[in-house]
């Protein structure tokens, strides 16, 4: 049997470094590889992005018209109120009839409301007071408070309700209201109230 070469210690160091040299070679090779990254970057816009808003506001009003020092049965008081649409989305709006207490007085005085053409249009008696509401020029009739507030029309509540009025961006619609204390009202004692109309209103769009 021939005997096997002789491995000297210098043999064994040359190889230990031809395998480190190899394994170093392997590493930069794949740290070149996953280095190597052809990049590009391109950007769409910018584009201006801005919220809309609802805007109620009351204009040419005259609400004090419907004050009244001595009110008797058969007694009307009118005004026209214009509400308008100052922000930049469609609304919908309400109102509600608002007492600051309840008594027999304002229990029974009578609210309607009729839809003019302008903030000078007409709005007496000589308008149809006894035509039926339809939502549309007439929006409400004869409408009393059981305690110190009830809908004149429409609803505060969210989403579209039965009522409510729409109202475009920048536009505005004329509201001719009476007030009626009836003529069938004989409680014969000094009473007083203050009477207010709130309008609510919020958007129409993505909210059905």
């Amino acid at each position: 049997m021939p005997a096997l070469p002789r491995i000297t210690g210098r043999q064994l160091r040359i190889g230990a470094a031809s395998a480190a040299l190899v394994g170093l070679s392997a590493v930069s090779l794949t740290n070149l590889a996953s280095s190597a990254l052809l990049t590009d970057s391109k950007t769409a816009g910018p584009a201006t992005v801005t919220s809309g808003n609802v805007s109620l506001a009351l204009g040419s009003t005259t609400f004090s018209n419907l004050a009244a020092g001595a009110s008797a049965p058969g007694d009307a008081k009118y005004t026209i109120l214009t509400v308008t649409n100052g922000g930049s989305l469609q609304m919908r709006y309400s109102a509600t009839l608002n007492w600051s207490t309840s008594n027999a007085l304002t229990q029974a005085m009578q609210f309607g409301v009729i839809k003019v053409a302008t903030s000078s249009s007409t709005c007496d008696g000589t308008l149809s007071w006894s035509t039926a509401v339809d939502s549309t020029t007439y929006l409400a009739k004869d409408v009393t408070a059981s305690g110190t507030s009830v809908a004149l029309f429409g609803s505060n509540a969210a989403g579209a309700q039965a009522g409510d009025r729409t109202l475009a961006a920048g536009g505005a619609e004329h509201l001719c209201v009476r007030e009626l204390e009836p003529s069938t009202y004989s409680t014969n004692s000094v009473l007083s109230s203050n009477v207010s109309i709130t309008f609510d209103a919020e958007q129409t769009a993505n909210n059905a």
